[in-house]
């Protein structure tokens, strides 16, 4: 079996015999069929014959040399040696002698493989390589090989020359110290972006000539990976022309991200499910953009908003909440939960100013800009969540009577530049990483936290806390929502007040009352925001004794209509027993009309004097 299975083998094996010491003192004894094939010879016509013999006269004869110095030092030797075949063009044997113990005369086994088409294979990897390499040293464009710890392995002569480097002397060099320091933030984001991904990446920045000046360039990197899997980036630098000067533009993306989730789901009707959820998108898009803002569709199924007159970050703000509104509206209009999914950025871009360019044409360049930003952006949201939940902190908002003007009550909630941030950050995020967040928890933890120390202070007074609509509409986040209210001090549970804020106009009643009856077992009860002057979309029964929080704006008090409108508003929640509250009120001169239509609850944002001194009017 065992002769058998050699002969049917690739592998070559050959018995040697040494007969004296001369170079055709070593003979071939024995062989298995591998060697007949390979040589194109029957074992009649190999045996007795000379090693050397079979080796090809086109080969290196100091090859056959090495195998019958080492046969006479009685030592083993791996080598290649170039054979001759019967018919046909000469094949290379890899081969490994190993002499025998115990012999007499002394023998050797020879194991070994036809390795052309490997040699071959190699030889040509290796004129590839050495082409490739000219090729770089020859090609125009600046172009680095950095490693996968950042290091730079190879440059060519055009990237020497574009910095001001000798040539060598960028080797070793970490890559990022080439990088202008105001632009290694993002460079960093997007490189751990391709980290992750695999996706290659062209990103605008500043490179550092070795005099200290800065150049503006387009970098693109490739990611390689060799045999041994250690990982390579090839980066290509293109240059840019002296730009003209740029305008800074503070823009904001909405993307529906979830039409691209459902997508293949819906098939056919995807369509028109991404026609009407994107009319929606834009009504509020417009609805809610100031006179000087501009907007505009995107070819990725999105929206471009430039803001007129808005930092980075309020613009943040601004985004984020456009898009938690569309959300809303998109599941109230029936959407899935899948389908309304909406994330938001915004960002300050630098696009340079091109005399005649048209609004399309500037708007492409700013999305442009803002896609180069976003690995940027993302890996900023990410670090302002991670902080928040270490170091967040709660405030209590005093909610007062507007009967006795004394506080009754305390609206617990962040600080608003940190909710801000925070709701900014979480839109930016994809749907995955925001799983992983939940900020109603983050705002009922703190609060809860402050409220038990309010408590142990001799407080007794009603907490409320804000829990947006959206927890309910994923069943992780509910079930993690309802086991920390479960978790709770049983103290502020007798005080809790759980406000259902962001609930989608036209989402069945009966949903919402599941949601109250899950929390209420765990709260001294439920109360309800109001989307502007409308009363919740919820069953009546649950407004008795409920607190219904209206959002002070202009429209509350801007002209006797709107009064009216919401005098009857009033009356309205009154009839069933439901507390009317108003939160940030200007003035106690602005809560004066309030009190005459009967609200019962009020936050001053300003105590302009003292609320003993108010003097309500019925």
């Amino acid at each position: 079996m065992l002769y058998d299975t050699l002969d049917q083998s690739d592998d070559i094996v050959f018995v040697l015999e040494q007969v004296d010491e001369r170079a055709d003192g070593i003979i071939l004894v024995a062989a298995n069929d591998a060697l007949c094939r390979a040589t194109g010879q029957s074992h009649e016509e190999l045996i007795g014959r000379p090693l050397a013999s079979l080796a090809a006269a086109s080969g290196d004869p100091a090859r056959s040399a090495e195998i019958v110095h080492a046969a006479s030092e009685h030592r083993s030797v791996r080598c290649e040696l170039l054979c001759d075949r019967q018919t046909g063009p000469p094949f290379w044997l890899g081969l490994h002698l190993m002499p025998t113990h115990g012999s007499s005369p002394t023998r050797f086994i020879v194991l070994g493989r036809d390795i052309t088409e490997t040699l071959h294979a190699r030889q040509q990897q290796a004129a590839i390589q050495g082409l490739l390499a000219k090729v770089f040293l020859c090609v125009k464009a600046p172009v680095a090989i950095v490693s996968e710890t950042g290091l730079i392995q190879m440059t060519n002569p055009a990237l020497d020359g574009l910095l001001g480097y000798s040539p060598g002397s960028l080797v070793g060099k970490l890559a990022m110290e080439c990088i202008a320091p105001s632009f290694r933030p993002s460079l960093a984001a997007a490189r751990q972006r391709q980290v992750e991904d695999g996706q290659d990446y062209t990103i605008p920045t500043r490179l550092l000539c070795a005099d200290g000046a800065e150049v503006p360039v387009d970098i693109m990197s490739i990611t390689v990976q060799r045999e041994d899997l250690r990982r390579f980036r090839i980066v290509t630098v293109l240059p840019r022309p002296d730009e003209p000067p740029a305008t800074v533009h503070v823009a904001g993306k909405i993307r529906l991200i979830g039409l691209d989730e459902v997508r293949e789901a819906l098939g056919s009707r995807w369509a028109a499910a991404a026609a009407r959820a994107m009319a929606s998108a834009e009504h509020v898009i417009r609805r809610r953009c100031g006179p000087r803002d501009t907007f505009s569709r995107t070819p990725d199924g999105g929206f471009l908003i430039c803001f007129a007159d808005a930092t980075e970050e309020e613009a943040a703000f601004r985004a984020a909440a456009l898009g938690r509104e569309i959300r809303t509206r998109l599941v109230g209009d029936g959407e899935t939960e899948a389908t309304a999914t909406v994330s938001a950025i915004a960002a300050s871009v630098e696009v340079p100013h091109v005399p005649g360019r048209s609004a399309d044409m500037l708007a492409t360049a700013i999305a442009e800009r803002l896609n180069n930003r976003l690995a940027e952006i993302e890996a900023r949201a990410r670090e302002t969540l991670r902080q928040a939940v270490q170091t967040a902190s709660c405030r209590l908002e005093p909610i007062r009577s507007l009967r006795t003007h004394e506080i009754v009550a305390h609206f617990a909630q962040l600080p608003l530049n940190l909710e801000q941030r925070l709701l900014a950050a979480y839109s930016t995020l994809p749907m995955n990483e925001r799983q992983d967040f939940d900020f109603d928890r983050l705002v009922l933890g703190v609060a809860a936290e402050r409220a038990i120390t309010e408590i142990a202070e001799g407080g007794s007074l009603l907490v409320l806390v804000n829990v947006d609509f959206e927890v309910f509409l994923v069943r992780r986040r509910t079930e993690r929502y309802v086991a920390a209210c479960q978790a709770l001090d049983s103290r502020l549970r007798d005080r809790l007040v759980l406000v259902l804020s962001g609930m989608p106009k036209g989402f069945p009643k009966s949903r919402v009352l599941e949601c109250v009856m899950r929390l209420r077992p765990f709260c001294h009860g439920v109360g309800f925001q109001s989307n502007g002057m409308e009363a919740p979309s919820v069953e009546f029964s649950l407004l008795g004794t409920a607190i219904v929080v209206l959002q002070q704006d202009r429209r509350l008090v801007a002209t006797p209509r709107d009064l009216e409108i919401l005098g009857k508003l009033i009356e309205r929640l009154h009839a069933h027993r439901a507390q009317i509250l108003i939160r940030h009120v200007p003035s106690w001169e602005a809560a004066r009309p309030l009190a005459r239509l009967g609200i019962d609850l009020v936050s001053i944002a300003e105590d302009e004097r003292d609320a003993a001194g108010f003097e309500t009017k019925t």
